[in-house]
């Protein structure tokens, strides 16, 4: 694993992966399971992944449901819980005025202690355009915020190729 492969994946990145079946979040999550890519959650993001995860799966038959819930499992196994609370006090007093949609805030506080933890940069990988379009500013705290296609076309030489549908079992 490259030392900067560090990352905070929105929501709508881990349903497309477990859920959606979408080919780029499902190889971001397969390089979490890999360990090539080191995930960081919050509590707060463990809440909401468990949460709209089991909105999904209300809809879908129970076996698929399980399978669903065993890879947020495993993926949360790989994962290294943060707390927000240790985010840069400027960017907490600075981010209303950036932050269009609140319920995005956790996952830039996660990002930044993240990036503050490993030295380095945090991808903050998302499909939101209120994030995406935040991008310039956050740079300055360690924060990459990258869509999934961005993010793997980089990485490319540096990620496994094994398909997250291995894992499902």
């Amino acid at each position: 694993m490259r030392e900067n492969n560090v990352a905070v994946l929105d929501t709508n990145i881990l349903i497309g992966g477990i859920v959606e079946k979408r080919k780029q979040d499902e190889c971001l999550l397969d390089e979490v399971l890999n360990q090539n890519l080191r995930l960081f959650v919050s509590a707060q993001i463990r809440q909401e992944y468990l949460y709209v995860l089991s909105r999904k799966n209300f809809e879908l038959e129970k076996d698929v449901a399980r399978s669903n819930r065993d890879v947020l499992n495993q993926v949360l196994v790989q994962a290294r819980f943060v707390n927000e609370k240790r985010a840069a006090k400027e960017l907490g007093e600075y981010s209303s005025g950036w932050i269009k949609d609140k319920q995005d805030a956790k996952f830039v506080r996660a990002a930044d202690v993240a990036a503050t933890l490993s030295r380095g940069i945090c991808h903050l990988i998302t499909n939101d355009h209120h994030l995406l379009s935040i991008k310039h500013v956050l740079v300055s705290y360690g924060i990459a915020v990258q869509h999934p296609q961005e993010f793997l076309a980089h990485e490319q030489k540096f990620i496994s190729r094994r398909p997250l549908s291995s894992v499902r079992a």
